[in-house]
């Protein structure tokens, strides 16, 4: 049994799930297998390294999958784990530096532009 993410076209035609858009999935899901299992009643994946079998339903979420690729795969060594929390962790905005003083000059460049634009 497989598990397809995706949204509907709003149609009823039988072939709607081949039309349908597929939902992005997060990075982490590259780590387990597409397919997914029943196990006593609760759709389970299987991690690709260590074959350990977690959670796949919508209401579990990424977070279980992330920290066991993250933290406890006794399968990825040391650099893998680096390289894999490089991959998942959100861009900050670090380059980024607010300067009051290039603001001011800035705006004051509007409100001058945009007066002009007005007179006109």
């Amino acid at each position: 049994m497989s598990i397809q993410m995706s949204e509907s076209s709003g149609t009823n035609s039988p072939n709607n799930n081949q039309s349908s858009r597929t939902r992005k999935r997060a990075k982490v899901w590259e780590h387990f297998q597409q397919e997914v299992v029943m196990i006593d009643g609760v759709p389970k994946t299987q991690c690709k390294y260590c074959s350990l079998r977690l959670a796949a339903t919508k209401k579990s979420g990424t977070s279980h999958l992330i920290n066991h690729i993250a933290e406890s795969c006794p399968a990825i060594d040391g650099d893998a784990r680096i390289n894999f929390l490089a991959t998942i962790k959100k861009q900050t905005g670090e380059g980024f530096v607010f300067v009051p003083k290039r603001s001011r000059e800035l705006m004051v460049r509007f409100f001058i532009h945009a007066g002009a634009i007005q007179e006109n």
